[in-house]
Order: C-alpha cells, then structure tokens, then sequence
C-alpha cells in the first residue's frame, strides 16, 4: 500500500524530468539548427542518410547525360594529358557534327595559351632580328612561318570549333584560399575579374546577404579566345560537408564581389533546356528560396546548395571515352540530342571526391548527377520547414511519452519506447527514399531514448 502511495505521489515528478528532457533536446537542436556549426549528432544524422542512400543500391536515371570520359585508354592513344587544343576541337566537331548531342559541358579550365603560337613567333622575330636583306626567298620564309602559326595554334582551332557548335559551356573555378591569389599582379587580376563579365545572375528579387551562399576570392578562367567562342561557363567548385569532408551537396550558386554566379550544372541545364535566363527569389532574410531557370523551379537549400539524390557508385551513368568519341566508335543513339558532360576520370588525372556512394567519384559524375537530379526533379529537398517537423516530432514524442511512461510498467514502457524508435527508423526510411525529404532521424529517436532513460531511472531511484 505504500509503495502505491508513493508511486501516485510522484508521478507528477516523472512527468517533469520527462518535460524537462524534451524541453533540453528542443534547445539542442534549435541551437544546432541555428548557429550551422558542425556537431556530433548532425553528423549522426547525415550517416544515418548515407547508409540508406547506400544500401538501397543503384537508382534508375534518365538517360539524358552522359560522360565524355578522359580515360586510360584516350590517354594510352592520344598521350598524356593534357592533350592538344587542336585534339579538343576535334572532339567538339565530333559531337556535334556527327553525333548530334545537344549540349557540352565541360569539367575543365583551359586557363593557359598553348604555346605553339609564341614559338612560331619568337623565331619570326629572331629572324627579323638577324638583319637578313629583304628577298622573294626572306618573304616566303616568313610567309611559311606565318602559316605554320596557323596551323599550331590550337586555341585558334579549338576556339573555331566551340563557336561554330553553340552548344558548349566551360568550367572555371573560384579560389577559396587567400595563399592562392597573393602572387598574382594587379593586371592579372583584372583580367580574371574580367573574365566574368556577363556571366553573373542579373535576375534577383531580393536581398542576398553576403555570406548567404558561398564567396569566391578570384576566379581562375579560361583563356579570352577560347572563353569568348563558348556560350557560356559556369564554376565548378564543390564544397564538402566540414563534419566529416564528404560531398553531399552541390552548390548552385557563389558569391563574388557583389554578382551571384551560377554552377557549372546550373548553366548546363539551361543551356539545354533553351532558357534565357537564370532567375533567383530569396525570403528577407536573404536566403535563397527558389532559382527559376526558363519554367523549371528549383528549391534548394536556403544556402543555394541542392542535397544530391545519388544514383550509384562510379559508372552509374554512361560513360563512353574520348578516344572512341572522336573515332566515332559508338552508336550515334548513345549520344543523340543527349548532355555531354567531359571530364577526366583517368587515375591521376581525375578531381576524385569521397562521397555517400562511393571513396573515389570522379567530380565529372557529381555533376552529371546534379544534371539528371535537376532534368527529373528528383533532388532531395531539405529546407527550413524540415527542422520546424523535426521540433514538432521531438516535442510530440516528449508530450507522449511524459503522459504515458509513469502510468506503465518498466517492460511495457521500454517495448513503447523500442516500437516507437524501430517505427520511426521504417518511416524515415520511407520519406528519404519516397519522399525526398525528411525531419531528422537522429533527435527523435534520442528523444524518445532520452525520456524513457530519465523516467526510468527515477522510477528506479524512487524504489529503491
């Protein structure tokens, strides 16, 4: 009779620990969300995505992009890499010419001038320099040197075969470190502030506070003649997630100076769907809302960045090398009216990113995964109103738990708590692969834990 005395007595107090828990979790969490520094249970939670991501194998896609890969084999026929321009332009008229594909993109800067055009000139000039009489012999000399020029200079040829195609985007990509940039004079820093003029997203209602997407230092462009015969270009950066270093994301959007610019991705897309422009809403908070590219809205995360819904490990999408490209080797119907995103995935050669799917992703395939994540609208959607669910879930699982747990027995509230957590893993699962979406799996499951572990242990205190 006691002992049921002191149980009605105290269950008000197991009801608050229980309160208290739940109220602690919510503050955790809030502050977490708040502050976006890298803590131990948010990274909890993105392995919890990762292992589903990985465990459910590799995905259907839509077929639409495909990779112009750098390989082993290109390089063991046409030698090291980098190759000549004159071997790029090819490449260009290949795919367009003969193959039909509807847009380029390319996962490399030709930030350097080939040099066979300066040598042409430096022995023109130390041929002047000798003193030679004027002759009809002299003439012809210079006359085959100036066309020799012609015929080495690749960029002229490379640059010939992107403006003839107008299909192509080129990559460049924006220093993040200061050590980078610090040599660099003045006027070549003009230049490559130059280089980006007309490329920046001029369609912005709103404020972009600065900081609100990523800032680039400097930009390392390609060079003027080559960069003025493509369309258009688009940086290639890929930030990691600074918990553990993996690539999870891909960021739409940087910062630079006081223009936004777009992805390489996001340029591509556009390119192939035959948008104008590139459009960008934000809240007036100057986070990023919406991004607009012709009729096709894009949610990303209030930072400009898209969560990427990986297909697979390397080799998910269609690969076809080089090599065989230009030797027009594979079926015209493979590459028809397709993306063609060209980059290297060489061993040495390739950007190789430790990722959710796979320790070693070529980045030509993060992008080719940001492509057809965007053509099928399949990305994953993670924006603020996630973390209002997730308070919402935590505070339902406290408010539950705290009126029910003092009123059972130890056996039956632990089998609660173990249905409610093994519940909750099935339907998590269920909304990162159905959905696209989801609260976090990590802080409801503590929460429940965390209650049934602080009423439990007063239960056992008040026993004893």
């Amino acid at each position: 009779m006691k002992a049921v005395m002191l149980g009605k007595l105290f269950k008000p107090a197991g009801r608050i620990i229980a309160l208290a828990i739940t109220a602690g979790m919510l503050g955790l969490f809030a502050y977490n969300a708040a502050t976006l520094e890298p803590s131990f249970l948010n990274l909890m939670d993105k392995k919890w995505v990762d292992f589903i991501i990985k465990e459910r194998g590799a995905q259907p896609h839509s077929g639409r992009v495909v990779i112009a890969a750098v390989d082993t084999l290109s390089v063991d026929r046409y030698g090291r890499w980098p190759w000549p321009r004159a071997r790029m332009a090819e490449l260009v008229e290949a795919l367009t010419d003969h193959y039909e594909v509807r847009t380029i993109g390319f996962d490399i800067v030709f930030s350097e001038p080939e040099p066979g055009g300066d040598l042409i000139e430096s022995v023109k000039d130390r041929f002047n320099s000798l003193g030679f009489e004027p002759s009809a012999k002299a003439d012809r000399f210079l006359q085959f040197l100036e066309g020799a020029k012609a015929g080495v200079n690749g960029d002229a040829r490379f640059a010939g075969a992107l403006a003839e195609a107008a299909n192509s985007v080129l990559g460049y990509f924006f220093f993040s470190r200061r050590g980078s940039v610090i040599h660099l004079s003045q006027a070549e820093i003009a230049t490559a502030k130059a280089s980006l003029a007309g490329l920046e997203i001029s369609d912005i209602k709103g404020p972009v506070d600065r900081g609100t997407v990523p800032i680039g230092l400097l930009p390392e462009p390609n060079i003027e003649a080559i960069g003025e015969a493509a369309l258009s270009a688009g940086f290639f950066n890929i930030i990691p997630d600074r918990e553990d270093g993996l690539i999870r994301r891909t960021h739409l959007l940087m910062q630079f100076g006081d223009n936004v610019y777009p992805a390489l991705g996001l340029q591509v897309f556009r390119q192939y769907l035959g948008a104008e422009a590139i459009a960008i809403e934000t809240d007036q908070s100057g986070f990023i809302r919406t991004i607009k590219v012709g009729d096709r809205l894009i949610v990303p995360n209030f930072d400009g960045s898209i969560l990427l819904n990986f297909r697979g490990p390397e080799g998910t999408f269609p690969r076809y090398s080089v090599f065989e490209i230009i030797e027009r080797k594979i079926p015209k119907e493979q590459l028809l009216d397709r993306i063609v995103l060209v980059g290297a995935t060489e061993i040495g050669l390739s950007d190789f990113r430790n990722t959710p799917v796979s320790v070693a992703l070529a980045g030509v395939e993060i992008h080719a995964t940001l492509l057809d994540n965007l053509l099928t609208d399949t990305y994953f959607e993670q924006t603020l109103l996630n973390d209002i669910y997730t308070l919402f879930l935590m505070l339902c699982a406290g408010l539950l738990l705290a009126v029910v747990l003092p009123m059972l027995r130890n056996l039956h509230g632990t089998v609660l708590v173990l249905a409610l957590v093994l519940g909750y893993t099935f339907l998590h699962r269920w909304m990162v692969t159905e959905l696209l979406t989801w609260p976090s799996y990590v802080y409801v499951a503590l929460t429940l834990l965390a209650v049934w572990a602080g009423v439990r242990g007063f239960d056992r205190g008040m026993s004893r």
